[in-house]
Order: structure tokens, then sequence, then C-alpha cells
């Protein structure tokens, strides 16, 4: 997919908007909180990395690029859920430079980097066997749809095996998390239709896309790319 630069730079733009409001989060809330991450408790919960690996059967070493790593959370769930398993190799991405030093303070043996996955300036060097993006492509941003097929070609480039992200595919207007979910930089839907003809014209891949009404006010998508 062909993107002009000055939609690239846009949404650069747009990901400033999104770190912000985690400052404010961190602001409100407290660092250690998961509140900061924009999770609705202040405990951490993990059935969002558990819905987007169900099914997929780790070797005993794996590579794993992290996008939008926050606080290193991933490494946590895996570490708990997954203690047979060792992390060779690890990229974690992230736009708020709050979470990367907390990420980098907590697991010192990784590489952890501010940048946006989207901007021309992070050129994927290698493949990662698992590259996933939990909780990062529900941010409202401009031209959105072209979004969401760029950042997923993108993800493509850098993975060998396996891609999870996750969408929301309706939420409850009305419900207090989701009053302003059309404006940039909020929690917001896509298409289950607009998502499946974009994954559609992938080559060489298969997917499936896994519905949950996890919350009462929405319904999840959590998607897994085959490679």
């Amino acid at each position: 997919m062909n993107i002009a630069d000055a939609q690239i730079m846009e949404w650069e733009e747009d990901g400033l908007i999104i770190s912000s409001r985690y400052q404010e989060k961190i602001a409100a809330d407290g660092i250690n909180s998961a509140k900061s991450l924009g999770e609705r408790n202040y405990e951490k919960d993990f059935i969002f990395y558990s819905k987007l690996f169900e099914g997929i059967h780790f070797n005993d070493n794996i590579s794993i690029l992290d996008i939008g790593c926050g606080k290193g959370d991933l490494l946590a769930f895996i570490n708990k859920y997954y203690p047979e398993v060792r992390v060779d190799k690890y990229l974690g991405l992230d736009i708020v430079a709050s979470f990367i030093d907390v990420a980098q303070s907590n697991y010192p043996q990784y590489e952890f980097k501010m940048h946006n996955f989207v901007s021309k300036k992070f050129l994927p060097e290698e493949y990662f066997e698992i590259v996933v993006a939990n909780g990062v492509l529900i941010s409202r941003v401009r031209n959105y749809r072209d979004y969401i097929e760029y950042f997923v070609e993108k993800m493509l480039t850098c993975s060998s095996r396996h891609i999870l992200f996750n969408l929301i595919a309706e939420v409850d207007s009305y419900s207090e998390n989701y009053i302003n979910y059309r404006e940039i930089g909020r929690s917001t839907t896509f298409s289950k239709q607009v998502l499946e003809s974009i994954l559609k014209k992938l080559d060489n891949i298969s997917y499936n896309i896994a519905e949950q009404q996890i919350f009462p006010d929405a319904t999840d998508m959590f998607i897994r790319i085959d490679i």
C-alpha cells in the first residue's frame, strides 16, 4: 500500500495526541497503576493477552516485536503463563517515554525503543516470530481505514510466523467510556467487514477473527494472522 509522506506525518501527529492522553492518565493515577495504560482497574488484567494468544503454540525459544509495549506487560504475561518459554529476542516499541523508562528498568535484558511504528524512521531490520499490537489500533486517527491497512501491511514485513492485534467492533455510545469515540485519540470502532476486505487482499496468509464481549459496553475483535 503506497501512502504519502504527508499522511504518515499526520498519523505521527495523531500519535502525539494519543501519547498526551496517556500522560494525563499517568498524572491522574500514577505510573504504577494499570489505569495509566488505559485499563479499567488499578490492577493489571491479562485477559486481552490471553485472548490474543489463544491457540498459539510456542517454540522453546521465541522472538517478539511488541508494538505499544507499555511497561513490558507482555513479558510478565509470558513469564506467568508460559514459564517454560524463553524469549530469545524481544523489541518493545512505544510512543510514551515514561512507559519505555519503566519497561527498560523492569526488563534490562531486553530492548525498548520510543518509536511510532508507522513512522518511516522505524524500519524493521529483522524478522520476529511473533508481532503483537495489543491495544494500539483501537485509537482513532485520521483516515483510520488506511491507517489500519498500512499498519497491518507493515507488521507483515516484520513477522515470520504470527501477527496478533485487536480492534473494537461495536460500542455502546452512551457508555461513559465511549462518549467521544469518534474523536482523534479516543478508543473507537472498526468494521469487521472492512477489516476482512483488507485481510483478504494479503498474499500467502491465513487469518482468524474472534469476537468477544469482555466488557458489557463493547465487542472486541482479536485477530491472528498466520504466515
